[in-house]
């Protein structure tokens, strides 16, 4: 037929090496404040990838009880290979949610920028 028998694929390079951990890894809580239901949060990226890279980022805020009241998101972009960023995330949380709301990091998707 003249195509290949399988398509080569090209591995992320900012992931060759690293997993999902290793995202997880490279960004830090370093404020989670909360006012009227809306949640501001503060976090520093470290970027312990070989590439300039852009982070998306998921964020769960939960109460006192350790339930799931609310989500945010956060982002970051060419962050150079071990240079230290500083980026704010923001969310909504229930109003249901109690006075001592945390802030945790979900996710983290590293991309070559």
């Amino acid at each position: 037929s003249g195509f290949p028998s399988a398509f080569p694929t090209t591995p992320d390079p900012t992931t060759t090496g690293l997993s999902a951990a290793d995202e997880m890894d490279d960004v830090t809580v370093t404020s989670c404040e909360e006012e009227f239901s809306f949640m501001k949060v503060g976090l520093t990226v470290v970027n312990n990838s070989s590439k300039t890279s852009d982070y998306i980022i998921t964020l769960g805020f939960v109460d006192e009880s350790g339930t799931k009241v609310g989500d945010g998101y956060a982002s970051a972009t060419n962050i150079e290979p071990g240079q230290t960023a500083k980026t704010e995330g923001a969310g909504t949380v229930s109003d249901a949610a109690g006075p001592n709301v945390t802030c945790k990091v979900e996710e983290v998707e590293r991309l070559a920028s």
